[in-house]
């Protein structure tokens, strides 16, 4: 077996990365969306001082509000409707308070 020698990511990457962020099992598989979300949300809170966050997701799509759950997001209304996947579905719409 050989040794595996792990550096930081350089522009370099970019290619690559670019290549593997459309790769959605790979994403899915290393939890990249919601590690991303994580770093984002931090950013907001402590560098522009953002308190409070919206997101909205179809009814249908269990995997987005799996991932707000996940990121702490929680459900404060079920309002309007909206094409997704070819049918009509409700939104939901979600909150986090940072």
């Amino acid at each position: 077996m050989e040794n595996l020698m792990l550096r930081p990511i350089t522009m370099d990457d970019f290619p690559s990365i670019l290549k593997w962020r459309k790769d959605v099992e790979f994403c899915v598989a290393n939890g990249w969306g919601v590690k991303a979300v994580q770093a984002l949300l931090t950013y907001a809170k402590e560098q522009l001082n953002i308190r409070c966050l919206y997101a909205e997701t179809h009814a249908t799509n269990t995997r987005a509000q799996k991932m707000l759950t996940k990121l702490s997001f929680q459900q404060v209304s079920q309002n309007g409707t909206d094409m997704y996947r070819g049918e009509q579905t409700s939104l939901l719409q979600y909150e986090l308070v940072l």
